[in-house]
């Protein structure tokens, strides 16, 4: 401590001795001093004076708050025109495809009036009966009071042993493949057609088949999903095969059918998905479907019988006046 304080004291004592000897030199010499620290101070004094310049002025608050209004309006003002630009951009891609679809189109056809269709459906209800034994079979061939002179045979009763029996025959225009329904579920197939009876092959008999597609429920809609064959596996049972494993499908899917009946523009219900099970490696699902309809639940049907539509039936007498009219036209004598 007392050795730093006596080196300041050397310090102090050499300036005023530098001091006392400037003051005593002649004034050229007192020149050059001044003139070798001017040289020296000058780089130091330029560069306070280029940090003056460069340094910002104050800026008052009122302009800072002018200043931040400014760029919050031109930030609203970008956004403003990048919205404009994007509907500028959609309006631009409508327009387009408006114009492609007008050098598409073809002239539009004339409205005409829609004419009705070829065939339409005619429900027949049929009571489903219990197999009956031969000896009954005879017995009601007898009440009836028809027999082999009538041409009535047991085939024309019992048409096999498999199936159901409904009540309707050929005599009420009753055919082999008619479709069965159950309301708008689907029962079978007429699978063979007598004269009085008709045997029924429900969905569920191994043997039916039937083109059928997968819909799947949703909260909002139903989508419908893959196509495939129905087939019956017996013990009330079918199976959805053809399903590729890379469709997806899930128990308490609906099974609709996917080629509409002539006459019946809709889907009809086959069935539930009631199990559904992807081996490894596997291309195709097996699908265990429930039938809609049961054998055992039913005591009524309904047999689908399409005929020509009756508006399209000819008018008695209709043709031969449009003969007439035709020769009429012609200048011919009638």
């Amino acid at each position: 401590m007392a050795r730093s304080h006596h080196i300041s004291w050397l310090l102090a004592a050499a300036c005023l001795g530098a001091g006392g000897v400037l003051c005593a030199a002649p004034a050229p010499f007192h020149e050059r001093v001044r003139g070798l620290v001017l040289d020296l101070l000058k780089p130091g004094m330029s560069a306070v004076v280029a940090l003056r310049e460069r340094r910002p002025a104050a800026i008052s608050p009122k302009d800072s708050v002018a200043s931040r209004e400014r760029e919050l309006e031109l930030s609203r003002q970008l956004e403003q025109s990048r919205l404009d630009a994007r509907r500028l951009q959609i309006e631009a891609a409508r327009l387009r495809g408006e114009m492609d679809e007008l050098r598409s189109e073809k002239p539009k056809p004339f409205v005409g009036e829609t004419g009705l269709p070829l065939f339409a459906p005619d429900l027949l209800t049929a009571r489903v009966l219990d197999t009956p034994s031969m000896d009954e079979i005879e017995r009601t061939i007898l009440t009836l009071g028809e027999g082999h002179a009538a041409r009535v045979a047991l085939a024309e009763w019992v048409l096999g042993e498999d199936g159901v029996t409904i009540d309707q025959g050929r005599d009420t225009h009753v055919l082999a493949d008619s479709p069965v329904l159950s309301g708008r579920s689907v029962f079978g197939r007429v699978a063979s057609a007598g004269r009085f009876t008709s045997r029924v092959q429900h969905i569920s008999d191994t043997g039916f088949r039937a083109h059928a597609k997968l819909v799947r429920r949703s909260r909002e809609k139903t989508v419908s999903g893959s196509e495939g064959l129905l087939v019956g596996a017996g013990e009330g049972l079918c199976r959805l095969e053809l399903i590729a494993a890379t469709e997806p499908v899930e128990p308490g899917d609906m099974v609709v059918t996917a080629a509409t009946i002539p006459g019946i523009d809709e889907e009809l219900y086959l069935g539930d998905v009631e199990k559904a099970e992807l081996s490894a490696g596997a291309s195709h699902w097996v699908i265990t479907v429930r039938p809609a309809v049961s054998v055992s639940s039913q005591e009524r049907v309904q047999v689908v019988r399409v005929g020509l539509h009756p508006g399209r039936k000819p008018v008695e007498g209709a043709e031969d006046e449009s003969i007439k009219t035709a020769q009429r036209s012609e200048g011919k004598p009638q």
